[in-house]
């Protein structure tokens, strides 16, 4: 219907449906535009470089209702999942990703923003605890550059990190 045509004419004035034409954020779709689905759309870097990012529109973090871009979903509940590059697979007792094997060494993940800019965080971390805690012990060093937890730390920036 003409409606129909009209209604999707005006979500393509609307930045980040194309290349050409990207938002700044996730956010800014969904002020533009609040009817808008989650799905890939078209994110401006700050190396002016358009990136096709992942936004969800609908969940709710800390009181602030979608326009969220997504940088990861790693989901090892689900069959064919893996783990990104710096971790194993692990099978059993259940699916998940493990650090590699040598004792004392951390294994990192770099989560790649793709030059776009964000001012918050949300997500969800599951850890599991295999083997005995030795992080704390007085031989390591206790600085956040260092092997300093058993587990999972979140952090940001380069040397020193900061905790998110």
């Amino acid at each position: 219907t003409v409606k129909n045509l009209v209604s999707k004419v005006s979500l393509l004035l609307v930045p980040g449906h194309t290349p050409s034409h990207p938002a700044c954020s996730c956010k800014e779709i969904l002020q533009l535009a609040p009817q808008s689905p989650s799905g890939l759309y078209w994110i401006s870097g700050t190396d002016n470089k358009p990136k096709h990012m992942y936004c969800d529109m609908e969940r709710s973090c800390n009181g602030v209702a979608g326009g969220w871009m997504r940088l990861a979903s790693i989901d090892m509940t689900k069959t064919g999942s893996t783990c990104p590059s710096g971790l194993r697979t692990l099978t059993s007792p259940r699916r998940l990703c493990a650090k590699n094997i040598d004792v004392g060494v951390c294994s990192s993940v770099v989560l790649p923003v793709q030059g776009v800019e964000y001012s918050r965080v949300c997500g969800k971390i599951i850890g599991y605890q295999q083997g005995s805690p030795d992080a704390f012990r007085p031989t390591i060093s206790h600085n956040i550059d260092s092997n300093y937890v058993d587990g999972i730390s979140l952090t940001h920036g380069k040397s020193p990190r900061q905790h998110i």
